[in-house]
């Protein structure tokens, strides 16, 4: 018991550090469940236009070159098809109805109105959609079912939401609060680490080539023109050296008090780069929701 006492600031007792924690912990878990919600609307405003064609039965992806991918008891838009047959409805109307109760429940997600429900309702239609449209899906699709995964299990509506109104009850301590945020830290750092060592491995990081390429190459369209970019190679390259020391830097910087802050900077504006000069915005604001609720709030945490 005394050494866990001295690790404690000294102007804090157990009680005050229980809530203290509480608070951090709860704090965090709401802004990612609002930041990820956030995205995910966003995200659905620009496909409805598209939604048949992205997830529909007859779209460029047919289900017949996809449907052997994943079990038959996995969610798909065909569950929606299905079940407007027997109604008598439209099958046509399967991928819009799958997408409607998608953005309904990301609503209730962000309010924070019987959060847990519309959390697994969004994890549900969500995983239906990616099924249905993998020819679409990339890695902000995969992170956002990883994130509303966590948003299923861990309490992340016991603050800024309408679950809570009145309540008492949400300044007591939560191991699952807790849990839920170290998790999302840690997850955080293995996703990172793996990626930066991943991309150190390559010869094209260290070359400028994977830059280039990345911003000059199709499937991409930079809305800034990089052509200088050949006349200044080294440019690419400082960029291809940053871009993994960055990513496996934060498995142990990110845990440092006094660079924290400066880390996490750091890898806010290489994802603002990435949506500016790729144009990947979803996947940016989708790491951005899970670097910023993981670790902004820590460096309170140690302050004595």
């Amino acid at each position: 018991m005394k050494l866990i006492r001295t690790r404690l600031p000294r102007r804090w007792n157990g009680a005050d550090w229980s809530i203290h924690q509480c608070d951090l912990s709860n704090r965090s878990l709401a802004w990612f469940r609002i930041g990820l919600a956030g995205v995910l609307l966003a995200q659905a405003a620009c496909l409805i236009g598209a939604v048949n064609d992205l997830f529909g039965q007859h779209g460029p992806g047919s289900w017949s070159l996809t449907l052997f991918d994943a079990p038959p008891q996995i969610p798909r838009v065909s569950w929606f098809e299905q079940a407007l047959s027997i109604a008598g409805g439209s099958t046509e109307l399967g991928a819009p109805l799958a997408l409607g109760v998608y953005v309904a429940s990301l609503v209730g997600l962000l309010v924070g109105y019987r959060t847990r429900q519309f959390a697994i309702i969004a994890w549900l239609t969500h995983t239906a959609l990616m099924t249905s449209g993998q020819v679409s899906t990339y890695g902000a699709d995969r992170f956002a079912h990883i994130g509303l995964f966590y948003c299923a299990v861990f309490p992340v509506g016991q603050t800024l939401a309408f679950d809570v109104r009145g309540s008492k009850t949400a300044d007591e301590f939560s191991i699952w609060s807790w849990l839920g945020l170290r998790v999302l830290q840690v997850h955080t750092c293995i996703m990172y680490t793996a990626s930066g060592i991943e991309k150190a491995m390559g010869e094209q990081w260290w070359n400028g080539e994977a830059v280039w390429r990345a911003i000059m190459g199709a499937p991409f369209e930079c809305s800034i023109d990089c052509s200088f970019l050949a006349y200044v190679p080294w440019l690419a390259k400082v960029a291809g050296w940053t871009t993994p020391l960055l990513e496996a830097g934060v498995v142990a910087f990110m845990w440092h008090r006094r660079l924290r802050r400066l880390w996490l900077v750091c890898i806010v504006g290489m994802h603002l780069g990435i949506a500016v000069l790729i144009g990947l915005w979803a996947f940016s604001a989708v790491m951005i929701v899970y670097d910023v609720s993981a670790f902004w709030g820590q460096g309170d945490a140690t302050k004595k």
